[in-house]
């Protein structure tokens, strides 16, 4: 399970707020980060990661409004906790 999704503070659902457009440089630069790192762990493209990201609400949802918690931890924890969060989204393969 991972950091904060086994929470009951995220539940999956249509996100209503959408936090890209109105995130900080600074968060703008770690989500990037992370699609770029997922991306290559996964062998799928950045577009690829990005689109999944956004359709399955993880960015909206999980990545952007836990910017605080989530870019003090290192790069493999959270590139396995993003793909572990993936999978259990149901992103597409």
């Amino acid at each position: 399970m991972s950091f904060l999704h086994g929470w009951s503070i995220i539940e999956k659902s249509e996100p209503e707020v959408t936090y890209v457009a109105s995130c900080t440089k600074k968060e703008l630069e770690f989500w990037v980060f992370l699609v770029y790192k997922v991306a290559e762990y996964t062998n799928l493209t950045v577009p690829e990661i990005y689109a999944r990201l956004t359709d399955s609400g993880i960015l909206d949802e999980y990545i952007i409004p836990f910017y605080d918690v989530l870019h003090t931890l290192g790069d493999r924890y959270l590139v396995n906790d993003i793909t572990e969060m993936m999978q259990e989204w149901g992103c597409p393969e």
